[in-house]
């Protein structure tokens, strides 16, 4: 079973360096969780303060709630910002790689001319 689990998270590792729409979407996920996640103290939170909890615990739960949805956000913004740097540099190594080929078209077709 830990096997699995490793092998899961190496998979989505990879998945995420390679590319970067899955790391975006790996970003939106992660917010739409941690929200989740949060919502859920929170929800906890006030059932605990209807039945008669401690205060203490109450407002532990909801310190939690907040920090797990800030976390959440700067966490998926961060990685949504980070897959956008890597589009954009795999979009100007693709023209800079377009660009070498035609160039080097010229050059050969040039070469050609020279030998008539």
């Amino acid at each position: 079973m830990f096997f699995v689990k490793l092998a899961i998270r190496f998979i989505i590792f990879v998945l995420a360096s390679i590319f970067p729409k899955f790391k975006m979407s790996i970003g939106l996920v992660l917010i739409i969780y941690m929200t989740l996640f949060s919502a859920f103290l929170f929800w906890g939170a006030h059932i605990d303060n209807i039945y008669g909890e401690p205060a203490w615990v109450v407002r532990n739960m909801r310190i939690s709630g907040v920090v797990v949805l800030i976390v959440g956000w700067v966490l998926g913004i961060a990685l949504m910002l980070q897959a956008r740097g890597d589009a954009t540099m795999w979009e100007d190594g693709l023209e800079e790689y377009a660009r070498k080929q035609g160039m080097d078209a010229l050059q050969r077709d040039a070469k050609d001319t020279d030998k008539d």
